[in-house]
């Protein structure tokens, strides 16, 4: 039987059910039957889901990673405690330090210990009031980004007509100034460095702009 009804948590668990919110693919069915008995009892609710308050990237300005554990309704889980059981690069170096994450009630947070560039994988661990289903994933990615030095800029124009350098310049005298037309490429060189040294990067995205009009290039 299907009964019409206006409870507001009955609708966002519908709302749930018809979005599949179930981001490890398990059974619709099995939350399904767990979620109604929860409506109707509050004895048993899924936890399943880890949100990111703030994109899980840290660095020098922002070295807290927040995270919120709430159920399949958006609510965030009461009377819930949250820790780092391990955080670490493909390098083994640890940006948190083992232990419980501040915070109470669904909203946690840690300070990172010590920064290190790269992509760290954080398993978190939580204990949850009696009638609560642990997280199917509890590991969370978290990136440290930290500051680079441009080194050494070279700015060149090449006519890739006949290979010939139109144009030459580091750049320690100001602003380049030359020709171009569809048959020129335009070159720019230089080297990123931290406080280690030179850093090798995948990829590295460069926007030019006119000073003129101010749009991109």
């Amino acid at each position: 039987a299907v009964v019409a009804t206006q409870s507001t948590g009955t609708q966002k668990f519908a709302n749930y059910i018809v979005s599949n919110k179930d981001k490890a693919g398990q059974s619709n069915l099995f939350y399904t039957l767990v979620g109604l008995d929860a409506l109707s009892s509050g004895s048993l609710v899924p936890t399943h889901l880890i949100v990111l308050d703030n994109s899980a990237a840290i660095s020098e300005n922002q070295r807290t990673l927040k995270v919120s554990l709430v159920n399949p309704l958006g609510e965030t889980v009461k009377d819930s405690t949250a820790k780092i059981v391990s955080a670490k690069g493909t390098e083994g170096q640890a940006i948190f330090t083992p232990g419980p994450m501040a915070g109470g009630d669904g909203s946690f947070e840690v300070a990172a210990s010590q920064l290190a560039r790269g992509v760290f994988s954080a398993e978190l661990g939580f204990e949850l009031p009696s009638g609560y289903l642990a997280p199917d994933d509890s590991t969370v990615k978290v990136k440290c980004v930290l500051p680079v030095e441009l080194k050494d800029p070279t700015f060149k124009l090449i006519d890739v007509d006949d290979s010939r350098v139109v144009l030459s310049s580091d750049l320690s005298g100001g602003a380049a100034q030359g020709k171009a037309d569809l048959s020129t490429r335009m070159i720019f060189d230089f080297t990123l460095a931290d406080a280690d040294g030179d850093v090798t990067l995948h990829q590295v995205f460069v926007r030019f702009t006119n000073v003129k009009t101010k749009q991109n290039v």
